[in-house]
């Protein structure tokens, strides 16, 4: 929800802009808004077996803390040995072990500039191999401890980022404050919310939310124009109806009202039957979720590794938005078909 920089490092992402993780995380973790914090460091950097070289996205965690939260980090992922219990340790992923031939047990060399620019190697053991089915993770990222790669780059103690995981988006604006405070003790340091450190999921987030909208208006275009029709054929079925009611003496207000009415109970009924079967089937899709691993080999968004298996979720104020929203669509649809019973004469109806 939050992140931690240094404040060139969004910018220019230089192995040398770090933060002193070590000094800030005990002070972020007692924040009660703070669910978790995840220091990290990357590191662009060659990956050498006895056989061949690749060159791959070093990332630093800190595996203890990571690995009950961690998608990348869950036991299924593993195809080959076990997440590192050492600094010494490394976990690559399937495709980039396929490319160094290498398997787990065996030794790899990392090598990378360190924080003044000057080339460092680390001796590491392949402990586990990954296939997460995400491209850029299995042929191209090395996952070691953070005090590991810390110490290739001259940076012990500290991170390119400090992930800051909150109660929830909602909780965002109000801790954001109280963070960038904390981040001020460290010398050119800063709090940002996820949209400014992840820009590109940004986007595409918000390109989804535009879509949707313009989906939903083409569907209540189609829903208006739907119930016109059904309230305008009603309407001309019962032409001898509406004489008889007119020459009785019925007021045009009540006749307008009586359509108005009627194109409400149609929008009424229409909403709780699709909000229903709405409910049936997410009870399903909220928890065995939609699988489209089979269909979508590299699950990623903006650069962020995503679930081939998509829960859905329930936003009520949306839900109770749209229904309102079919509800004014219907009683406007049915204001022509009113009209045109009004227009209707009792004398002209009642000898149909």
């Amino acid at each position: 929800h939050i992140g931690i920089y240094h404040e060139r490092y969004l910018d220019d992402h230089k192995v040398s802009d770090t933060v002193p993780a070590d000094t800030l995380v005990p002070a972020l973790a007692e924040d009660p808004r703070i669910e978790a914090v995840y220091p990290r460091l990357h590191v662009p950097g060659l990956l050498r077996s006895s056989r061949n070289s690749r060159p791959a996205l070093g990332i630093g965690l800190d595996f203890e803390r990571e690995a009950a939260h961690n998608s990348l980090l869950e036991p299924k992922n593993l195809v080959a040995g076990t997440l590192p219990d050492r600094p010494s340790e490394i976990v690559i992923g399937e495709t980039l072990a396929k490319e160094l031939q290498v398997k787990a047990g065996k030794k790899v060399v990392w090598m990378a500039q360190d924080a003044n620019g000057e080339v460092a190697s680390k001796l590491f053991k392949v402990s586990g191999i990954l296939k997460t089915n995400i491209k850029a993770i299995d042929a191209g990222t090395v996952l070691a401890s953070r005090e590991a790669l810390a110490e290739v780059i001259g940076r012990t103690g500290h991170a390119h980022e400090i992930a800051v995981m909150l109660k929830g988006p909602e909780a965002i604006p109000e801790a954001l404050p109280r963070l960038q405070a904390i981040a001020a003790q460290a010398e050119a340091t800063g709090a940002y919310p996820w949209q400014k450190a992840m820009p590109n999921l940004a986007a595409i987030i918000e390109w989804g939310n535009a879509e949707t909208r313009m989906i939903v208006s083409i569907l209540f275009v189609l829903v208006g124009i739907g119930t016109l029709n059904t309230m305008l054929m009603s309407v001309m079925e019962r032409t001898r109806e509406f004489g008889v009611i007119r020459a009785l003496g019925v007021r045009k207000g009540s006749i307008r009202l009586m359509v108005m009415a009627e194109a409400l109970v149609l929008g009424l009924v229409g909403s709780v039957v699709g909000v229903a079967l709405t409910g049936l089937v997410g009870l399903y899709t909220s928890t065995a979720g939609l699988d489209f691993s089979a269909m979508y080999q590299d699950m990623d968004m903006g650069g962020v590794s995503i679930d081939a298996v998509i829960r859905t979720g329930w936003d009520w104020p949306m839900v109770l938005g749209l229904t309102l929203g079919m509800l004014v669509l219907s009683v406007l649809a049915s204001l022509y078909p009113a009209q045109r019973a009004l227009a209707i004469r009792p004398a002209d109806a009642v000898r149909k």
